[in-house]
Formats: C-alpha cells, structure tokens, sequence
C-alpha cells in the first residue's frame, strides 16, 4: 500500500506486510481450506442492489438502537481475540475507537486487556461481552458478574465452539501467545493461554479450547445462563433458523448470525445467504444482527436490508489497530461509516434507515428498497401496506432463489396465487400453489401493487418470482 488507505483491504495489506507471519495468519485464517472464508465475502457481491432516484437524501439519520442502547450507526465491532498482538492498546484503542464513533465493542473473553481496563479506557462508552461456557461452571459465572459490575450492556455467548476449528496456518505455525502476552481476564496459566504453559506441536489455542471449554452445552446452558443475569442474552452463532427458534424459547434478546469468521466448520454457508430464514424464524422476537465478510458499506446496506438490525465487522478493525492503533480503528469506522451513508444516499433511502429499511425482500441476487413506493406509507400501519410483485425474468442458481422463498410460500398460501419461478428457461424448480387464485392476475413485466394483502409481516415486502399467475 502506498499512501493513505481508501479501503479496508488496503489496510489488510499493510498488516499483512508488517505482522509477523504467525501473528496475521492467526488473524487471517479461517477453517480448513477456507472456502466459507471467501465465501462470506463473495456473497455479498452476488447480490445486487436496485435503487430508486430523485428522493430528497440531504439528510440522513443513520442511528438506531442495539439491545436497548442508541448508536449512531448499525455497524459494531465485534469479539476479536488477543488484539495486543495487533497493537500495544489492544481492546483499549478499540474501545475508544469505538467510543469516538458512538458505537459499541463486544469484548472477547479471550481479550489481552480485562473486562474492568476496557471499560475504563472508554467509561462511557457502550460495551458487550463475548462469553464461552467454561468446564468450570464458576470461571463462566464470575465474568458475567465482572462484566456486570463494569457496566456491560450485554452477553455475546458462542455457540458454535464446542471444540476448535481446524485452521492449517495455526497447526503449521504451532501458534500461541508471544511470551509477554496473556489471556488477561483469567488468573492461572491454564486458563490465560500463557506461553510459558507449552501446547506441543498443535495449534495451542486447539489445545486450550479442549482443555477448558465445555464441550457438553445445550441449550438448558442458556437456560442457566439466563438465570445468572438479567442483562439482554444475544446467541452468537446461529447458521439455522430452527435453531434461532430455539434459541427464542430459552429466553435469548438477540441472535447473532455468525460462522465465527469461517473460523469453525468450513463449508457451512456465508451468513449474509441465511440471514432471512432467520430474521422471519424470529418473527420479531429477537433482535437479529450479522457479522462475517463486513468490508464495504454497500455490505452493510444488504444486510440491513434483509433484516439485519446491525453488524458487527472483525477483521477490519484488526488491520485498522495495526495500521495506527485507536486512530487507525477509527479510520476503518469512519471509512464504512461514510460508505454505507453514500450507499444508502445513491440508493434513494431518504431520512432514517430504521424506517426506510424496515423490512425488504430479496430474491435471485437482487436487494430491492424497500421504501418502493414512496407513496405508501410503510410504518405506521404495515397491515395495509401493499405486497410489491416483481414481476421480471431472471435466470439464476436456484440456491441463490432458495434461501428466500419461505416468504413467497406463506405469501401464496394466503392470498391463494400460484407462483413458481425457474433457474433456467424451461426448469421448473420451484413451485408453490395455495388453492384456487382468487382472481386472474396476468403476467406483466413491471411491478404491480397488490394493495389488498394484509399478509405481508413488513411493511412493502417486495418479492420477485419468474411467473404470477
């Protein structure tokens, strides 16, 4: 990189010349032969986004609220381990980072700076915590009561690490701590990842995570963990709508739409392709947010336009602490920040995103606003808002269709239409019919307003299919 950097990846590159190499790979790597790694990020290139013109967007309210608590944009920095190794501040710079930028930070339990420094680097600054479920039932207790005690705001407990991933830059680099470095919200060695405690010739965060964390959870553990606090539970982790179903029963505020960075189990799917399922799983029970694969601000549109309420980004805000400490993480804040106001700006999203962007639909690859049309009004009574039909041809990989169609399907079954769309001319895929159409709707090939539907759940649902009938 030569000069300021005007992207995340730019600061990716600059980390990645400076980092010693077991360092960045720890960062970097995801499982196995990290297809989800890429994928994460592919995804959000296939989809597209269709804007509107000619909306007044010379002001824009990009607030909104996370588990109760304001911040002045829907992008959060999420659980990221040991960032001293990134930078002597570490978790602090971050901290304030995010402090200055009217965000929060989710603070890893596995962080190089303590839940009570973090909090006092930024003492009025928004602050959740990562939690893993320890063996020893009183290692997990004691740091939500810290986090408690410090002001936290929230609970981020993983799901997804009942053992290690693989990650083969890890395993060849027999990674561990440098040796003035350790876990710092534990006090034995065992529990600190301290170097001086020795892991052999894996990787030694593999080994620790088998040693110490409990492999045996259910979800009766978050059943427990709920009655341990009554600050807001968010289950991070959850690929699956039925389990963010679950998730709901046993009492959690929020689900965080995660695949731990690509960091677990390779070939699951990117999370921005399981976000709907889930958002409608929940069907407003739970807050739901999303991380993996965050690196522009158009990716942030799309999330939020699938029913994401925020996201949280990782990776960049590494490469920005290593690039200038606090300044740097602020850069990379502040660089989304304005690419998701431009984004939203040149995609006609007039006044406040959270009423703007209050519910949409995507289908075959392609992010429709969700203020279309202005005329109709989308929040104050979403009961009479009218169900938008895109009515166009578009040939796409039915995979790409699938994870959307749940929505089409109760769609048809309540108002009775028949609709089916197709990946190929001529492939038939996919099909649903709810009875007898309750009147004739010809084919056309421009929206049309269905203004008597009372199914849509959100206002001004815009669905796209192949064929209406």
């Amino acid at each position: 990189m030569s000069g300021k950097p005007v992207c995340v990846g730019d600061f990716e590159q600059y980390a990645k010349r400076v980092l010693p190499k077991a360092v960045y790979d720890y960062y970097r790597s995801g499982a196995d032969n990290q297809q989800t790694l890429a994928d994460n990020v592919a995804a959000f290139s296939r989809l597209r986004l269709y804007p509107r013109m000619l909306r007044d967007v010379s002001v824009m309210d990009l607030s909104t609220a996370v588990l109760g608590q304001k911040i002045s944009m829907p992008i959060c920095v999420g659980a990221t381990a040991m960032q001293c190794m990134a930078h002597v501040d570490g978790e602090a710079a971050t901290a304030r980072a995010c402090r200055s930028l009217g965000t929060g930070m989710m603070l890893s339990s596995w962080a190089t700076s303590t839940i009570e420094e973090v909090a006092q680097a930024a003492p009025d600054g928004l602050h959740w915590l990562q939690l893993y479920i320890y063996k020893d039932r009183e290692v997990t207790r004691s740091l939500v009561q810290r986090a408690e005690r410090a002001g936290y705001k929230g609970i981020f407990v993983t799901v997804d690490t009942p053992l290690l991933g693989k990650r083969f830059d890890d395993v060849r680099n027999k990674f561990q701590l440098p040796p003035h470095l350790r876990m710092k919200n534990f006090d034995t060695n065992d529990l600190a990842f301290s170097s001086e405690k020795g892991y052999g010739e894996n990787s030694g965060l593999a080994v620790y995570v088998a040693q110490a964390i409990d492999p045996s959870i259910k979800w009766e553990d978050i059943t427990w963990l709920r009655g341990l606090t009554s600050l807001p539970i968010v289950a991070k982790g959850i690929l699956r709508a039925d389990d963010a179903r679950e998730a709901v029963k046993h009492g959690v505020n929020g689900i965080l739409v995660s695949n731990h960075g690509a960091r677990q189990l390779d070939g699951v799917p990117a999370t921005i392709d399981v976000l709907p399922e889930i958002v409608e799983a929940v069907e407003g029970k739970a807050e739901v947010f999303l991380d993996g694969g965050v690196r522009k601000g158009t990716d942030v549109l799309k999330a939020l336009a699938l029913g994401a309420k925020a996201v949280f980004i990782g990776r960049p805000i590494i490469w920005g602490l290593v690039y200038q400490g606090e300044e740097g993480a602020k850069e990379v804040l502040q660089m989304l920040k304005e690419e998701f106001q431009l984004a939203m700006a040149l995609s006609d999203f007039a006044g406040s995103y959270s009423t703007a962007l209050h519910a949409c639909f995507i289908l075959s690859g392609l992010v429709y606003p969700r203020n279309f049309p202005l005329e109709h009004p989308t929040v104050a009574n979403p009961e009479s808002a009218p169900l938008l039909v895109a009515m166009v041809t578009m040939h796409v990989p039915a995979r790409c269709c699938w994870c959307f169609n749940q929505s089409l399907v109760q769609a048809c079954l309540k108002l009775k239409w028949w609709l089916e769309a197709s990946s190929a001319p001529g492939d038939l895929w996919w099909s649903c019919k709810g009875g007898e159409p309750r009147e004739y709707i010809p084919r056309v090939d421009t929206a049309q307003d269905m203004t008597t539907n009372k199914f849509a759940r959100f206002a001004d649902g815009f669905h796209g299919a192949k064929h209406i009938y």
